[in-house]
């Protein structure tokens, strides 16, 4: 109590640690042996930690080394289950690629704030769910490459005030896994489109400012409801 008191921590100054974080046009994915830098189109570069220019999050670190595609592949088996789930068919492929990217690239717009929504091609209101069409297996895959936190949004509710407690600083993607019919996704939007508040058991509320806040996806059997 004598050495670390409130009243004398208080006069030691705070050290700002700036990490690093995606940019708009190009996104960085960590491995054990090192990073790998994606730019816009197939250009994409290895690098050794030596060359990184600001400190990073551990639990960022994917648990592999970093190994390129050999030249005999000539498409990956996940692509393979994307076009799949797809139907073949070249825009919803284009479209669900599309959203994978976005989610693993942490870089936010706050202008163009979005939530990326997985559902099935027969939707319904009645009551009755068609699953089983890969809809959890893509925000398992996105885990696989960004720290996420999966929600059961079946039972989830929004009037608890530890709503968000699992949430920490290095969390990329918030993923609400199978929601229900009556998800109450106008409660998102603030957190969308702003800063996010969370509050853990006995401590302090804070806030994660916007550009730092992860992205949310929602998979679902049923129509979203809201405007």
């Amino acid at each position: 109590g004598r050495y670390f008191n409130e009243s004398l921590i208080e006069c030691i100054p705070a050290n700002k640690i700036i990490f690093k974080r995606d940019k708009a046009d190009k996104a960085f994915v960590y491995y054990r042996n090192g990073f790998v830098t994606l730019s816009k189109g197939e250009n994409k570069t290895f690098n050794t930690y030596d060359s990184l220019d600001n400190p990073i999050w551990k639990e960022c670190i994917i648990d592999r080394d970093y190994q390129p595609l050999s030249e005999k592949f000539q498409r990956s088996e996940f692509e393979q289950f994307v076009r799949n789930i797809s139907g073949n068919d070249q825009k919803r492929f284009d479209a669900i690629c599309s959203a994978i990217g976005y989610l693993i690239h942490d870089y936010k717009d706050r202008s163009n704030a979005k939530a990326i929504v997985l559902c099935d091609e027969k939707l319904s209101d009645s009551g009755s769910a068609n699953g089983r069409t890969g809809k959890s297996l893509v925000g398992k895959a996105v885990s696989y490459l960004r720290n996420m936190v999966r929600i059961d949004a079946r039972n989830f509710t929004f009037e608890d005030r530890f709503t968000f407690q699992a949430v920490n600083l290095d969390t990329k993607v918030l993923d609400f896994n199978d929601a229900e019919g009556g998800f109450q996704f106008d409660k998102l939007f603030s957190v969308v489109t702003d800063d996010m508040s969370v509050q853990y058991k006995n401590k302090r509320t804070f806030s994660i400012p916007f550009e730092q806040s992860p992205k949310i996806l929602i998979s679902t059997n049923y129509t979203i409801k809201g405007t």
